[in-house]
């Protein structure tokens, strides 16, 4: 994905404007007093690459500018004189705001595609949308969830069935509208908004008799039970491409063989070769993710023929490996970033056999999600989001990750966002008050 090089909000309240130059390779950190507009500067930069008009029909504001290496993303918004009535929260009636949305995507300067829309038509279009199932929920990223199964729900499979696309429903309507959301497609942003994981997930009916806390709380951890799924299923398939690689190797076993058969193997090469090996065995099987069996043992004076079938072997054993290693490197990050923050409390992460993230005590009990407390719950969700519930080459955008955070923690977390980043190849930008995290950055 093109990385975002700058964003200009202009009018925004209708009174203030604002550019911020980004940073391509490391996090850019917005922050500034209440009321300066730094989480609607993110939800304007999500909402214009997600065709979010429904969102910017309804945010005060005369320009948003995106700029990209390749091109410019252009939303004017203007208003449109009404006579449509509402009532205000005084009981007094006044003219309804309504607006339209001019938007544009620029290549050398020049329009690309050019859409435009208002507020009855996405109102119209809203309207033929069917109400969304209570167990339907919303994660921090937009991403939706069966909170049935735990399991994630595609977005495209859950627009099509439940109707959850009246955001950009209008500009579906045209072919221009199509063309321009086609080619958001190549650029993907992630809004993650701590502040929903204390509160109820829009959306979502309560149950009667459910309490509202006891309602968002069983959100929260079936959000956290859909990462920790994801990482799974990740886990799963990295296995399954080991598995067919193996499959692959026996099949050329005899070609390497007769290979091998004619090669010369350097002692200090294969020890060398074999504990890389060894290492990298290790370190997966704290992951949970090494094969059953452990290489043979390499002995102390091995003969040619020997130094051959070995050599042999470890090639098969760093050629099944090899699949699981991408998976390994994130599960790695993940833990070492969790383990020294909880670690405080008591607690570590563990891989269960079958592939399934769990947070344990020091004495080895299994504490559920359920019982972390807030700011442990989103370290969980935030950090195990980045890794395996986030496309490589995404834009993130992080509101007020503070929220619920230790101070120490706070001063790690820029450093654990980059970490995390440089993996998965992400540019983020997040607002925040937090000194703690600006630490002089």
């Amino acid at each position: 994905m093109p990385r975002l090089q700058s964003v200009s909000v202009r009018g925004l309240f209708g009174y203030v404007d604002h550019t911020v130059e980004l940073s391509v390779h490391s996090p850019t950190v917005i922050t500034g007093p209440n009321g300066t507009g730094k989480t609607h500067v993110l939800r304007l930069i999500d909402a214009t690459l997600n065709g979010d008009v429904l969102h910017l029909l309804q945010v005060s504001f005369r320009e948003v500018e995106l700029v990209f290496e390749d091109r410019v993303i252009r939303v004017q918004r203007s208003l449109l004189d009404s006579g449509v009535q509402q009532a205000t929260v005084g009981g007094q009636l006044a003219p309804a705001e309504q607006a339209a949305l001019k938007l544009e995507v620029l290549k050398d300067r020049h329009p690309e595609v050019s859409v435009e829309t208002n507020s009855a038509e996405c109102e119209r279009a809203r309207g033929e949308t069917r109400e969304t199932p209570s167990w339907i929920v919303q994660s921090v990223s937009g991403r939706y969830i069966d909170t049935r199964t735990g399991r994630q729900v595609p977005n495209r499979f859950a627009e099509r069935n439940f109707s959850l696309n009246a955001h950009n429903g209008a500009l579906r309507e045209s072919a221009r509208g199509r063309e321009f959301l086609d080619l958001l497609d190549e650029t993907r942003s992630v809004f993650i908004d701590t502040k929903r994981l204390d509160s109820e997930v829009r959306g979502a009916g309560r149950p009667s008799g459910t309490r509202t806390g006891d309602r968002a709380a069983s959100e929260s951890e079936a959000r956290i039970m859909g990462y920790i799924r994801r990482i799974r299923n990740e886990i799963a398939a990295a296995r399954n491409d080991s598995l067919d690689r193996s499959q692959f190797a026996d099949l050329r076993f005899a070609d390497r063989a007769l290979q091998a058969a004619r090669s010369t193997i350097r002692v200090d090469d294969l020890k060398a070769k074999y504990a890389h090996v060894i290492d990298l065995y290790e370190e997966m099987a704290r992951n949970g993710l090494a094969p059953d069996e452990t290489p043979a043992p390499l002995p102390i004076k091995p003969n040619p023929t020997e130094k051959r079938i070995l050599a042999l072997l470890l090639d098969a054993w760093s050629d099944r490996l090899e699949p699981l290693a991408p998976i390994n490197k994130k599960l790695s990050d993940l833990r070492s970033i969790l383990d020294s923050k909880l670690a405080g409390s008591g607690k570590r992460t563990s891989v269960r056999r079958g592939g399934t993230l769990g947070i344990e005590s020091v004495a080895g009990h299994r504490v559920p999600v359920a019982q972390l407390s807030s700011g442990e719950q989103h370290l969980v969700a935030i950090f195990s989001q980045l890794l395996f519930a986030t496309s490589t080459d995404s834009l993130i955008l992080i509101d007020e990750p503070e929220i619920s955070m230790h101070m120490s923690w706070q001063h790690a977390f820029l450093e654990d966002v980059e970490r995390v980043a440089f993996v998965s190849d992400l540019q983020v930008i997040l607002a925040t008050h937090s000194t703690g995290i600006v630490n002089g950055r």
